[in-house]
């Protein structure tokens, strides 16, 4: 069995979860549900909305960057490297970040 075999699944998971997420959110901005309300008190709000729905649209596009990014290190085998040092990122913090690519000592250098 492959060493990160788990992570690699759930991180399969959770990309098919943003692209469905990201379809909703294109579906939204596109108005393919209908055209915006006629009201224009209607439309301020769904303006404001539509703020929330494209920075929902630029996380999942964003997440999903890392998380194929996570997918090419496992299948390179480089997954537990950090990219920043070199050092092996724990798999403590692979299971709570699976997409991360720096270890801690690395991003407490970047805060």
């Amino acid at each position: 069995m492959m060493k990160y075999e788990l992570i690699r699944d759930e991180l399969i998971k959770k990309h098919k979860e943003l692209e469905q997420r990201l379809k909703n959110t294109q579906k939204h901005i596109n108005h393919e549900d209908g055209p915006p309300d006629p009201d224009f008190a209607e439309q301020a709000i769904e303006r404001q909305n539509d703020d929330v729905v494209y920075g929902l649209n630029e996380s999942a596009r964003s997440e999903i960057m890392q998380i194929k990014k996570a997918l090419e290190r496992i299948d390179n085998n480089e997954y537990d490297l950090c990219l920043e040092c070199g050092e092996q990122i724990t798999i403590e913090r692979l299971q709570v970040i699976p997409y991360t690519s720096l270890c801690v000592g690395c991003v407490d250098k970047k805060s």
